[in-house]
């Protein structure tokens, strides 16, 4: 059954009312400690495309389903989006290498009742699944092994390496750089024949944990091996920092990490940020990995690494469009209110009303990515206004121009009509992309009045909406998602020391159902 907008907007706007929201020698006999069977892998599906930055928010999932409330710092809208499919309700036909979309219905945010249009920018490609191949890969690993690593973040990480190792091939190259107390390349670049892949599994077996954490110093060396190796390298070179982020050596400002990422990125060398462990400090690899060719995953597990390495490596890698600039012209009478899936703080917003956001990096993805925005009436009509109040499902609402750079220099233009739709399915992006904003909203503001405030009650106010939200929702899809807000809500109920001022007199039960994605207001 479709998810109708129009009541949507109503809904949101009735919830925030009741809820009153605000390297070594081969040694062929070896046991090895961590051993990884690759060989049933495949990789299948559509290919898309997905903004670079955090890739996941596993860092404050696993925070959040052990009990705690998690800083704000861990979490990412683009990072929550990144692991949902998200597509647009009409597919987009692209005949290039990158093409955009866009719709918008008519709903609010809970807790933004003047929010008029919530609307989706999504993204495509005709790269083709069955033929795509990546190109080959020259990769310099970073390994944090300093104490802090001690334990299962190291076993992690070594387990990573592994299941790297074997999903490469004799095209491809590995150096492995490490720093803890000193810094320095622990394994030489190495082709990954049949010989190299036994050295590179035997090096890997030999790291072990000691001393301070010294990122800069590794970065450096890892990124001036990339650069050097790359020169006789024709394919793809990325260093790989492996790391549970906690410099306290040297500089820890984020700035001298970026910096290097930066100009490295310049010369071809991109960075992905792989981090482990319960101690993983998500807000400094989050800004590194926010410069161009940079993004980030996280492993709270063996399962969550095995699955990245299994079904993302070939895309992770592979950068499909690099200095990005979205435009957003609405029409007149509406202004933009906020952009999500955005990564760093890259909004700039023009005297005519339109806004520009700057996307370091595009990747290949096998999820459909998106980034949203939401607008509001400025209550300003000019000579289009008609546009305001425009309900047909062919209104244009905004337009979006798009630009970008390709691998080969060339830089193409793109322009696009964001167009509004009656009917939204349940299992569209725009319709679950509404969901996910209003999650992420709800969980970064409670993460501020639990940490900021030290009010759980407050927090538990922001989270109770949304809880209510997801028990009237029926989309698998998103049901991890649903236990986690649920999660939330039990750990904020259990940490309130007195009982709410005001109970709201609004049973989201039975006077909000959304079965499907309808929305039916109940008297």
């Amino acid at each position: 059954m479709p998810f109708n907008p129009k009541t949507s907007f109503a809904a949101a706007a009735l919830i925030s009312l009741a809820f009153a929201v605000p390297a070594s020698a081969q040694q062929p006999e070896k046991k090895r400690e961590v051993e990884f069977d690759f060989a049933d892998f495949s990789i299948g599906g559509e290919l898309s495309v997905t903004p670079g930055g955090a890739q996941d928010i596993e860092h404050y999932r696993s925070l959040a389903l052990a009990g705690e409330i998690p800083y704000s710092e861990s979490l990412s809208a683009e990072g929550l989006f990144s692991q949902h499919d998200l597509p647009l309700s009409s597919p987009l036909q692209c005949e290039r290498l990158l093409c955009s979309g866009g719709e918008v219905m008519e709903a609010a945010l809970i807790g933004q009742s003047e929010t008029r249009y919530f609307a989706q920018i999504g993204f495509g490609t005709n790269l083709d699944a069955e033929t795509f191949q990546r190109e080959p890969l020259n990769i310099v690993a970073v390994v944090d092994k300093s104490g802090s690593m001690y334990g299962r973040p190291l076993t992690l990480v070594k387990e990573s390496l592994v299941a790297l190792v074997e999903q490469l091939d004799e095209d491809d190259q590995l150096t492995i750089v490490l720093y803890g107390a000193e810094t320095y390349e622990h394994f030489e670049t190495t082709r990954l024949d049949r010989r190299g892949r036994g050295k590179a599994l035997d090096a890997i077996e030999d790291i072990e944990s000691a001393g301070s954490t010294a990122m800069e110093a590794g970065l450096r060396l890892g990124f001036d091996l990339a650069l050097e190796t790359s020169e006789k390298f024709d394919g793809n070179t990325r260093v790989m920092l492996f790391t549970d982020e906690q410099p306290n050596v040297g500089a820890t400002d984020a700035q001298s990490f970026m910096g290097m990422a930066a100009a490295a990125s310049q010369r071809g060398v991109g960075l992905t940020t792989l981090g482990v462990g319960v101690q993983f400090g998500a807000e400094l690899a989050t800004k590194v990995s926010s410069v161009r060719g940079g993004n980030l995953f996280f492993f709270p597990d063996g399962e969550r690494m095995k699955e990245v390495f299994e079904n993302e490596l070939d895309t992770m890698v592979t950068q499909l469009a690099t200095e990005v600039v979205l435009t957003v012209r609405p029409r007149s009478g509406l202004k933009v209110q906020d952009f999500y899936g955005v990564p760093g703080d890259k909004l700039q917003w023009g005297q005519d009303g339109s806004v520009s956001i700057e996307v370091a990096t595009l990747f290949v993805s096998r999820r459909k990515g998106a980034i949203f925005f939401t607008l509001a009436e400025t209550g300003l009509r000019g000579e289009d206004s008609h546009w305001v109040g425009a309900r047909s499902a062919s209104a244009s609402i905004a337009e979006i121009g798009l630009r970008y750079t390709l691998a080969s220099g060339e830089r193409p233009n793109d322009e696009v009509e964001v167009r509004q739709v009656d009917s939204v399915p349940w299992d569209g992006g725009l319709y679950r992309g509404w969901m996910l904003v209003n999650q992420f909203s709800a969980m970064r503001a409670a993460s501020a009045a639990y940490h900021e405030r030290s009010s759980a009650q407050e927090a538990y106010g922001l989270i109770e909406p949304m809880a209510a939200l997801y028990r009237q929702n029926d989309d698998a899809a998103l049901r991890e998602e649903a236990e986690l807000v649920y999660k939330l809500e039990s750990t904020l109920t259990s940490l309130m020391t007195r009982p709410l001022d005001t109970q709201s007199s609004l049973d989201p039960a039975t006077a909000l159902p959304l079965r499907y994605g309808e929305v039916v207001l109940v008297e």
